[in-house]
């Protein structure tokens, strides 16, 4: 079913792309749509999830069931975030869409967190879209697909924009498709974001306000707003550079903002709910904090970082040392990296030859680290939060197209690029030779460096051997032995990252997991490493864990009170007798079988090595309290709370003095459908309904429809005030952001269909004959 989807989808792309882009022979379409093959062939043509959600076998209760399914070991838990957050997410988006919601709020994840907004989740992203067709195992190899495929059909469009050959320009497309940038984040958003830059950079050159609105468009809705800085801030300056010989410069400038703001005016709706919430995050704080702290780098991380781009393994290996391994985001194996130089040397009085060295210059001291580039970036706003290494990819990519450059030449390649192919091998082996022992230190098989060490010699071999040919021009069998030095060198040095598993292993169910009622009113947690966080959200429960990119500072803030001595990022639960953890609605929780039961919890069940307790002192998560307590100060709330033993008793009002005061008595009756709450309420005195969502900007209270305020409780949650009477109370996530956003989108699609329509219209009565006078 993915193989079918994606052929569909890319040859539709393919076709699109040639009558209104850029031309495309049949073969250079052929080798387009079968670059990912190389990769995820053996998922697609299997019906296998891509990714490495064989990780959830190394806890519990699934690791009580790893022999059951044929697992022994990880095969790269480098992969962790694809299993903790992007299937979750994308579920999650599944789920709401499912109930008839935008998917604005994830409930299953640390009592709830923003899901649209976190940007990553990419609910407009066309891809996803598609991918609903699919169930959620076959979508991921579907979308690492497509990811491949996009980065193949821009890089070839932008070197064919740039003048090279179909050759070439295939050479070029292979090299970035393959690099390790691809080959590694392929999963992760900012791969996907990354595919844009190309085709982002080839409508900057054309001056196309239609292209550049799309290119743009596209990356700001695959999700990755860090990708998104560095994509744009490369293309501002290849549009600088474009600018110095254009003649009509003030039009050119007005494209580009013409279709910046269209891509802004029509994305709002992604764009204006991330904006509002990035503030509230603890991740944009502690990275704004880290920024501004002074910051030393071993000259070890230099050596590292440095090696990593140019010899295999130099900094471990994902799937086998994932805790030594270096990203090496720039890597594209030594047959690219010698064409890029020989391209250097012989095109170097091109724009577009030096406008790539000059960006592969800068995004290789920005992903190496090095002084003053990364002193530099963490004194400008927006960088000082952002990953830079990862402008490493932008590298990769300028090391490809150069590479386009170096792949194309007539009557033969002059001997100066053979000599420059037999210095690089040259230097590679003498480099392989002395970071043997070093690499050795990182736990590599030598097994595996000699496999590399040969791919690289291959390569080099075979495009020595390609340089020799003659001819008017390079032909057919000259471009395949270089494709073939690539694709090999790829596969042997990156084609083991990604594991294939079969949808029988992709969150299978086990007893206890099945045991557990799923009520909306209630939440789950586990001890340990147990019902890895987010997994639960597979399963139709939420947890009160979460491991995610946008944190809610106040509900970290939180953790205080039911996971002080957590010990890792998901914040993962020790002690099950912690007062808040009945606030917050836990009702069941996995756990070793040998954990005994604290006051106040039960046994349910035990299997195998995990037991499933259930706690009789869970607090729903829609309760009338009976004291409120008014606070001014958050320290003094959040000392207070510490000190609390029945929150069921007493809850915390944020307010600007401070009281205690009787709650009002009142009988709810609630339903709840994802971010909806029904709340039929008879009060017998004026009251306060306390609800344990995370209080994220966004929430709306309506009281018999009329909109009223939302207070915060217990720092992080939500309460609201109903007066004496019979009331039915809403609750719901809808950020003013989002609706304005909403808004601003739908108008601007609209008036750009108008303006489609009226020029498809003027252009066809032109196209009329005229009639004849009388």
């Amino acid at each position: 079913m993915a193989l079918l989807l994606y052929l569909i989808v890319a040859t539709a792309t393919l076709f699109v792309w040639h009558r209104y882009v850029t031309p495309l022979s049949r073969g250079a379409a052929i080798l387009i749509l079968a670059l990912p093959f190389v990769f995820t062939a053996p998922a697609l043509l299997t019906n296998r999830a891509y990714g490495g959600y064989d990780i959830l076998f190394m806890v519990g209760p699934w690791s009580d069931y790893a022999k059951d399914f044929g697992f022994i070991e990880s095969h790269n838990w480098s992969l962790v975030d694809q299993l903790l957050q992007f299937v979750p997410w994308q579920h999650q988006v599944r789920v709401a869409f499912a109930n008839g919601e935008w998917p604005l709020w994830n409930p299953a994840m640390d009592a709830g967190e923003v899901l649209a907004a976190n940007m990553q989740s990419a609910p407009l992203n066309p891809l996803n879209l598609i991918a609903m067709l699919l169930p959620l195992p076959l979508a991921t190899a579907f979308d690492a697909a497509m990811v491949f495929f996009l980065a193949a059909l821009f890089t070839f469009a932008l070197a064919r924009e740039f003048e090279c050959s179909e050759h070439a320009s295939l050479v070029a497309a292979t090299a970035f498709t393959l690099s390790s940038a691809m080959a590694f984040h392929v999963g992760w958003p900012h791969a996907r974001s990354w595919t844009t830059l190309p085709f982002i950079l080839l409508a900057v050159h054309r001056r196309s306000y239609a292209l550049l609105t799309i290119a743009l468009t596209l990356l700001i809705v695959f999700g990755h707003p860090e990708t998104m800085l560095h994509v744009v801030v490369i293309g501002v300056s290849y549009g600088l550079f474009e600018l110095i010989d254009d003649r009509q410069r003030l039009r050119t400038i007005a494209i580009a903002f013409a279709a910046g703001i269209t891509a802004f005016l029509l994305t709002a709706i992604t764009l204006l709910p991330f904006i509002a919430i990035l503030g509230e995050t603890w991740e944009y704080r502690a990275r704004a904090s880290i920024a501004l702290q002074p910051q030393t780098l071993a000259a070890h991380d230099f050596v590292k970082s440095i090696g990593a781009t140019f010899i295999p393994y130099f900094g471990g290996a994902s799937w086998l040392t994932p805790a030594e391994w270096d990203f090496g985001t720039a890597r594209v194996g030594s047959v690219t990296l010698a064409l890029a130089i020989i391209a250097v040397f012989r095109f170097w009085r091109r724009r577009e030859v030096r406008f790539l060295l000059g960006m592969l210059l800068l995004t290789l001291l920005a992903c190496w680290r090095v002084p003053p580039m990364s002193t530099l970036l963490r004194h400008l706003p927006l960088f000082n939060v952002s990953l830079n290494e990862r402008f490493g990819i932008g590298a990769a990519l300028a090391l490809s197209l150069l590479a386009g450059f170096g792949a194309q030449w007539g009557g033969g390649a002059p001997a100066a690029a053979r000599r420059i192919v037999m210095t690089i091998g040259f230097l590679l082996a003498i480099a392989t030779a002395l970071t043997w022992r070093t690499r050795l230190g990182y736990h590599i098989d030598h097994r595996l460096m000699f496999a590399g060490a040969i791919a690289e010699a291959f390569g080099l071999i075979c495009l020595w051997f390609a340089l020799r040919r003659r001819g008017a021009a390079a032909p057919l069998s000259t471009v395949m032995l270089i494709l073939v030095a690539i694709v090999a060198q790829r596969v042997v040095e990156d084609g083991n990252i990604y594991p294939r598993i079969s949808k029988r292993m992709f969150f299978p169910s086990v007893p206890l997991i099945a045991k557990i009622p799923r009520d909306p009113m209630f939440r789950v947690v586990a001890t340990g490493t147990m019902l890895t966080p987010n997994a639960a959200t597979m399963y139709g429960l939420e947890d009160v864990r979460g491991y995610s990119a946008t944190t809610y500072f106040p509900y970290l803030q939180t953790m205080s009170l039911w996971c002080p001595d957590a010990t890792r990022n998901w914040h993962d639960v020790n002690d099950l007798s912690r007062p808040f953890l009945n606030f917050l609605g836990v009702r069941h929780a996995l756990t070793p079988r040998t954990m005994n039961p604290p006051d106040g919890w039960r046994v349910v069940a035990d299997d195998r090595n995990s037991r499933l307790m259930e706690n009789t002192r869970a607090i729903p998560r829609v309760f009338v309290p009976h004291t409120i307590r008014f606070v001014a100060n958050d320290d003094v709330e959040m000392q207070e709370m510490s000190a609390a033993t029945d929150f069921a008793e007493t809850v915390w009002i944020d307010s600007r003095k401070e009281s205690v005061a009787e709650n009002g008595d009142a009988a709810i009756r609630t339903r709840r459908v994802g971010s909806h709450y029904e709340i039929d309420a008879d009060v017998r005195t004026g009251a306060r309904i306390v609800i344990t969502e995370s209080s994220w900007p966004g929430w709306r209270a309506y009281v018999d429809d009329r909109r009223v305020k939302i207070e915060r409780a217990n720092r992080a949650f939500l309460a609201v005030f109903v007066p004496q009477g019979h009331h039915h109370v809403r609750v719901v996530y809808l950020p003013d952001a989002f609706v304005i956003g909403r808004a601003i989108s739908i108008a601007t699609l609209l008036a750009l269909a108008v303006a489609v329509s009226f020029r498809v219209r003027r252009g066809a009565s032109r196209d009329e004959p005229i009639a004849p006078r009388a």
